[in-house]
């Protein structure tokens, strides 16, 4: 008796560049449907659009010619945006603010000549690659898992049972801990890109990039991992005091691209956190590349 194979077309939206593939039911992307390319967020619309489409269109290819039937497109992607309809309400974020208001969807489907029976999903990008971690990542053994995506911002995700939440105790609206209030301002304040940046050039007189002050860390530069520490620390105590005893987290999975440099995130939400009873686990996640493609295709599949 053979075993069905289902397939989705998936597209990764992040902030300086874009991934599309083909993902099976089982979690596995087609290497040779596997599409990536740079983009500047900070452009015009009309590229912006047409370097979405362009990319989507290789995975959408890549299935024609292979005489895959696609389930239906899903994009993973950063907000605010009405994820309903597709449009986007980025603003004040210094990225896509070009497509400020524009229908991508309706965009994507005149580009493309998208069937209308072909549907189309837009996901939170948080969402999308913590479902895709629950699934056959990190954070798979675990029944309650919060997911960190640290990068220009904290993006941040709470999984039951494999399944995104977005309320219920511990859970903060949307299961968003970075637009909550902090200090003077908000959570996302204090542990962005930016404010890692801000911090060594107050401590050191030097402007550098997170990249690189991350490699000043590995280094041994003992400010650079200063710096990282506390933002840990700032974290680990939000989540402490506000959070993951509440929510009864068993895990905690590190994404995004600064956490490629997990262990400089490690020591300061170890200590933080070393007496939550419920806690098993901090982990790196097991596939920061492509575990987003994976979430947002797996909301098709949950569907059969």
């Amino acid at each position: 008796m053979s075993t069905r194979v289902d397939y989705a077309a998936v597209m990764d939206v992040g902030g300086t560049s874009l991934a599309s593939a083909i993902v099976d039911n089982s979690g596995f992307v087609l290497p040779d449907s596997l599409n990536h390319c740079e983009i500047d967020s900070t452009g015009p619309a009309e590229i912006i659009v047409t370097t979405f489409a362009a990319i989507l269109d290789s995975a959408l290819s890549f299935a024609r010619l292979n005489n895959l039937d696609i389930l239906g497109i899903g994009i993973s992607i950063c907000g605010p945006l009405n994820y309903k309809e597709g449009i986007s309400r980025i603003r004040g974020l210094n990225k896509y603010e070009a497509i400020y208001g524009v229908n991508i969807q309706k965009e994507l489907r005149e580009r493309l000549n998208l069937h209308v029976n072909i549907p189309m999903i837009f996901d939170p990008d948080a969402a999308s690659f913590a479902r895709g971690e629950a699934w056959c990542g990190a954070a798979r053994d675990y029944r309650r898992t919060i997911v960190l995506t640290l990068g220009t911002g904290l993006g941040s995700a709470f999984i039951v049972d494999g399944e995104v939440v977005e309320k219920g105790p511990g859970v903060p609206r949307l299961g968003w801990v970075a637009g909550q209030p902090y200090r003077d301002g908000l959570v996302d304040h204090y542990t962005s890109n930016s404010h890692i940046m801000k911090l060594y050039r107050e401590r050191r007189g030097e402007s550098l990039e997170v990249v690189d002050i991350a490699n000043k860390a590995f280094a041994g530069d003992n400010t650079a991992r200063g710096v990282f520490r506390e933002v840990a620390t700032i974290i680990g105590n939000v989540l402490l005091e506000r959070h993951i005893i509440p929510f009864g987290a068993e895990s905690i999975i590190l994404g995004g691209q600064i956490a490629k440099s997990y262990e400089l995130y490690l020591s300061g939400l170890s200590d933080t956190l070393h007496s939550v009873p419920s806690l098993k686990a901090i982990k790196q996640a097991a596939d920061i590349d492509h575990s987003a493609l994976k979430g947002v295709g797996k909301i098709f599949f949950d569907r059969r």
